[in-house]
């Protein structure tokens, strides 16, 4: 699979009417959305992928800290605070909650690409509509 490192960062301009539009800057519009949309897509499975494998090793160390340090207290809630405290465990979930919160920063671009991306592809449809038909 090849995929870019990164997208232009160029600022992208967006017609506030398509229909005012010429047709190649609404077919622009349409391929400069959908290959953020599918790079975003991208992006989103490669946090969810590390967000999985990282929620596996927060498990696998709980686990671990718990077989070796739970007979030292004598509630499991106890144990489960002072868990917090282990510093491989709260690095885990200190960089599962930052993906979390990255995953949804771009879910929700995602959808606004996707909106964008759809707006445009209306107005193509439209406008291939309209026309009259070829004999």
């Amino acid at each position: 699979m090849i995929v870019p490192e990164k997208l232009d960062d160029n600022e992208a301009h967006v017609p506030l009417d398509f229909t005012t539009a010429s047709s190649r800057i609404v077919g622009q519009q349409y391929s400069h959305w959908s290959v953020r949309y599918s790079y975003l897509v991208y992006l989103v499975g490669l946090i969810d992928a590390e967000l999985g494998n990282l929620k596996h090793d927060l498990k696998a160390a709980e686990a671990a800290w718990r077989r070796a340090n739970l007979q030292n207290f004598k509630a499991k809630y106890h144990a489960d605070d002072a868990m917090w405290r282990n510093k491989k465990i709260k690095q885990l979930r200190e960089k599962i909650a930052g993906l979390e919160a990255t995953s949804t920063r771009y879910n929700g671009l995602l959808e606004s690409y996707k909106a964008l991306r759809e707006a445009a592809s209306r107005e193509i449809t439209r406008r291939t509509q309209e026309r009259a038909p070829k004999d």
